[in-house]
């Protein structure tokens, strides 16, 4: 049941934090600022839902569970966090 949780968490996060930045919204600047970056600091950051797992969703689990997730599991949850997202994004 963690695992299945910690997968909820690392794809609602930057769900949530996407709809944040949208135009309009409280994060709207951030979103502007991530646009500015190169690719693959923006991407993470702010520019592309599925990537913002790695940039808001991990440290989102990290933050959960202080530190108490291995690193191979934490890098199995990427994909399943981002397919989670296609589920609900679609």
């Amino acid at each position: 049941m963690e695992h299945a949780i910690n997968i909820a968490v690392m794809a609602l996060v930057p769900l949530g934090v996407w709809v944040a930045m949208g135009e309009g919204m409280v994060l709207e600047w951030w979103h502007k600022l991530a646009l500015k970056l190169p690719s693959a600091i923006g991407k993470p950051l702010g520019t592309c839902v599925r990537c913002m797992v790695t940039g808001w969703g991990v440290p989102a689990v990290l933050l959960l569970n202080a530190g108490d997730v291995h690193i191979l599991a934490l890098l199995a949850y990427i994909p399943a966090a981002v397919g989670l997202q296609e589920l609900i994004d679609r």
